[in-house]
């Protein structure tokens, strides 16, 4: 549940950034109907309905994401918080292992670290393993991200980050 929080949050961070985006080239109207012509499918568009895949995800994926998800995380939530609530004496004390105050708390560190931890793994270069031969296959160029300077293929050497590149560390894997 909380992951699929971290999950939401970003798809409708993207979606707003792309409207943004348009509204300021003048694309997009501004206001509330603007962002779900513009920002809620954009996710969708970008990511999901690439071409590459089999099924194609319609405008119901857009209301499950940016209306439903929403709603049913309130739901859930608040309900297993009253339940604690109701059932735990002294719910409110953090040293309470069944208390709601000890679950905020944990939540809260967690979401700390991942905030925290996010700004550092953006910076660090991803390697993906190419094999021979794969062709066109392997260009990523137009896929999002593609232009990424930090994204390269097994072997590459990124600006900043020579110390980390030397032959001892790199692993040949072979798929059978």
């Amino acid at each position: 549940m909380f992951s699929g929080l971290f999950i939401a949050y970003t798809i409708w961070q993207f979606g707003f950034k792309i409207w943004r985006e348009k509204v300021e080239a003048g694309e997009a109207e501004r206001g509330p109907m603007g962002f779900i012509k513009h920002g809620t499918p954009a996710f969708r568009d970008e990511f999901i309905n690439t071409g590459d895949n089999d099924l194609w995800i319609g405008r119901w994926w857009d209301f499950l994401m940016f209306i439903a998800f929403p709603v049913l995380f309130t739901v859930l939530i608040v309900s297993f918080l009253q339940r604690h609530d109701c059932k735990t004496p002294d719910v409110w004390n953090p040293s309470n292992p069944k208390g709601i105050t000890i679950i905020l708390l944990f939540w809260g560190v967690v979401a700390t670290v991942f905030i925290f931890f996010n700004n550092v793994l953006v910076s660090r270069p991803l390697y993906r393993n190419v094999p021979e031969g794969a062709g066109a296959g392997a260009d990523i160029s137009m896929l999002p991200g593609g232009d990424d300077e930090l994204i390269g293929v097994v072997g590459d050497v990124f600006e900043g980050w020579e110390h980390h590149a030397s032959s001892e560390d790199l692993m040949d894997a072979e798929l059978s």
